[in-house]
């Protein structure tokens, strides 16, 4: 198939074609996206021509003009990554799945687009009504996709480069500069401080220092009066074709370059490896760098000491492996970190510390949830976080407080992360080698400890143990959530077996039993995060210590989420928070997207998450105006940077 466009032109494959010959056709087309491009021509052509007949404008530029721009920019997008595809050496099958799924990304977002020049409105940014919202949530998750298979494309054709060292060079840094000037659009989608001030529908701008609207470049709008980020987003997407573009057309001409000068006929790079090869299979091992390393590697396997090659045996080499070697016992106690701990097994009730932590409580429920966590641990404790008192009482001095269980107040609020921190003191200082998380309204079965000590103990011989944690159960939906292994685009969730248990990414934090140990392995909980996401931050580093986190089928926990259910149109359900939660829950997300520690795939997949979660909370719970503003303040205070308690602006 003849492919449209310069994009399309690459050079023969290494298949007997002569030096510097570029062939016109792609080996093995993919042909949804030639498709895409070719419905892209027709579409630039109409709006082009409406873009001329139709007088209306938007935001002071023609309305068919964003359609023109993005057609174009598609078009050439779609023959570019057609292209890239076909230079894929490994992953070809899962490039072209990938492909299709970009199709089907980009239509979305060119349906809506154009929906709304016909309409006379805008699609970016529009958050005036249900519907625009849910549109905008739409374009915004497409364009995530886009975005992230962009970059695994770019990371496969890096892991499997061509013969031809400048186009390769082209393309790499091509796919670089597009993945960064694509990832400029997430900073438009940030709300300014004058729509934070004053919310007219619209969140997110162009523009920087001056609104949208304004005096612009003619056709491209691009501001003329302040910054623009359309510039670098425009600059960074098209240099995936300009660089190889540029490579190409110096192949054609046949000018002169270092990679040129230097290739050798076809077929040379191949015999030129296989002699490689043959001559390192001969070589004795000298007294190089490499020739000691293999050395050494081989006499440690002599000794039986695996693959770390330092001859300590297989206790060494099983621990780095992630497993308890024969004859040792699990990370278990309050030694350093990393240290394995010589004590007998099994775990018992006495070495377990629960503690509660409250603001304001349900003074109905929790003296049942005291009751049921008492009675199965060492020790229960309470750490009230600074609730007030009601006609001049604690709640502690009005309900009945199981006999042993001791309540210490807080002066101040000081949030989850802080209060957990303290909980864990209070452990060591009674001498106990876990530490259980409750928060005011979780309820445990019978058994629930036991159960989760049991697990522990059994998943500890094949090595340290972050955190073990029960099924929990909604109380008034009945439903019982699943655990999550992290995925994209969706997250993967997982019921452990009856009777078993399973490898989780994330536990929340109420129910979960904690050896002390791992708090010193993985580090104490963030208290700058405050209340939101403090377990999922912890859970991030635990992983990337080399803990596990296990979820148990059999132990089981009451607990409510949110503030309270709501029933969709249509059936399913939604848990809904108050303005105040919503704002922490998105700022603390947010900061977690920037930070250097947090996993790539759950970053690509929350971010399209939490844009519907602020389309479904504006459009199906109430207060809906003052959701909105509390997420997108809270976007805007994470993006900044901003911890601790929430601002009294948020509380309003």
């Amino acid at each position: 198939m003849q492919a449209a466009g310069p994009a399309a032109t690459h050079a023969a494959d290494d298949r007997g074609a002569a030096p510097g010959a570029l062939a016109l056709r792609l080996r093995d087309p993919h042909r949804p996206l030639l498709g895409l491009a070719a419905a892209m021509g027709v579409l630039a052509l109409v709006a082009g021509v409406l873009t001329i007949v139709d007088p209306r404008e938007i935001l002071g530029q023609p309305a068919w003009a964003k359609p023109l721009k993005f057609a174009l920019s598609i078009g050439i997008y779609a023959v570019t990554l057609a292209w890239l595809l076909d230079q894929l050496r490994r992953f070809r099958r899962t490039g072209r799945a990938l492909g299709t799924v970009v199709v089907v990304g980009l239509v979305v977002e060119i349906v809506i687009i154009a929906g709304a020049a016909a309409l006379g409105t805008t699609s970016h940014f529009n958050v005036s009504t249900p519907l625009s919202i849910g549109l905008w949530s739409a374009m915004a998750a497409a364009i995530a996709v886009v975005w992230l298979i962009t970059l695994l494309v770019g990371v496969g054709l890096s892991l499997a480069p061509g013969d031809d060292a400048a186009r390769t060079i082209a393309i790499r840094a091509g796919v670089a500069i597009a993945v960064a000037g694509m990832a400029v659009a997430f900073l438009m989608t940030s709300p300014t401080e004058a729509q934070l001030r004053d919310f007219q529908g619209v969140a997110g701008a162009h523009a920087v220092g001056v609104a949208d609207g304004g005096a612009g470049l003619p056709l491209l709008g691009w501001s003329t009066e302040g910054g623009d980020l359309r510039v670098p987003h425009f600059a960074g997407m098209h240099a995936l074709q300009a660089l190889p573009l540029a490579a190409l057309a110096v192949e054609a001409r046949g000018a002169p370059h270092p990679a040129a000068a230097r290739r050798a006929p076809a077929g040379a790079p191949r015999r030129r490896a296989r002699g490689r090869r043959r001559r390192r299979a001969r070589r004795p091992h000298g007294p190089g760098p490499r020739g000691r390393a293999r050395d050494g590697a081989e006499r440690a396997r002599a000794r039986g000491g695996g693959r770390d090659g330092r001859g300590r045996g297989d206790a060494r080499g099983a621990r780095r492996r992630g497993r308890a070697a024969p004859g040792r016992r699990a990370l278990t106690g309050g030694g350093p970190a990393g240290a394995w701990e010589d004590r007998p097994m099994p775990s018992s009730r006495s070495d377990v510390v629960a503690v509660a932590v409250t603001h304001r409580p349900d003074e109905a429920a929790l003296p049942e949830v005291l009751a049921r966590a008492a009675g199965q641990v060492g020790g229960l404790v309470v750490l009230d976080n600074d609730s007030p008192a009601v006609d001049g009482a604690h709640w502690s001095a009005r309900i009945a407080v199981p006999t042993g269980v001791e309540v210490v107040r807080l002066a101040a609020n000081v949030g989850l992360g802080a209060a957990y921190n303290r909980a864990a003191a209070i452990a060591r200082e009674r001498g106990a080698r876990f530490v259980l998380l409750l928060d005011q309204d979780s309820r445990l079965d019978e058994g629930c400890v036991d159960l989760l000590l049991a697990h522990h103990d059994r998943r500890a011989a094949r090595g340290p143990v972050g955190a073990v944690g029960p099924t929990f159960v909604d109380e008034r939906s009945g439903e019982r959530a699943p655990f999550v292994r992290f995925g994209f685009p969706l997250n993967r969730k997982v019921d452990a077996p009856a009777g078993g248990d399973v490898d989780a990414d994330f536990l929340i934090s109420s129910g979960s039993l904690i050896p002390l140990a791992a708090l010193e392995a993985a580090g104490a909980f963030d208290e700058g995060l405050f209340i939101d996401s403090v377990d999922m931050e912890w859970c991030f580093r635990a992983k990337a210590a080399g803990l596990q986190l296990v979820g148990v089928a059999d132990a089981r926990m009451l607990h409510a989420i949110g503030d309270e259910l709501v029933r969709l149109p249509g059936g399913g359900t939604m848990f809904v928070h108050s303005p105040l939660r919503l704002y922490m829950m998105t700022r603390n997300r947010v900061a977690l997207w920037r930070r250097p520690g947090t996993p790539g795939v759950w970053t690509a997949q929350d971010v399209p998450r939490m844009v519907l979660k602020l389309a479904r909370m504006t459009a199906f719970a109430a207060p809906r105006g003052r959701n909105a503003r509390a997420m997108l303040r809270g976007a805007l205070d994470g993006w900044r940077g901003r911890q601790g308690p929430p601002p009294a602006a948020a509380r309003r």
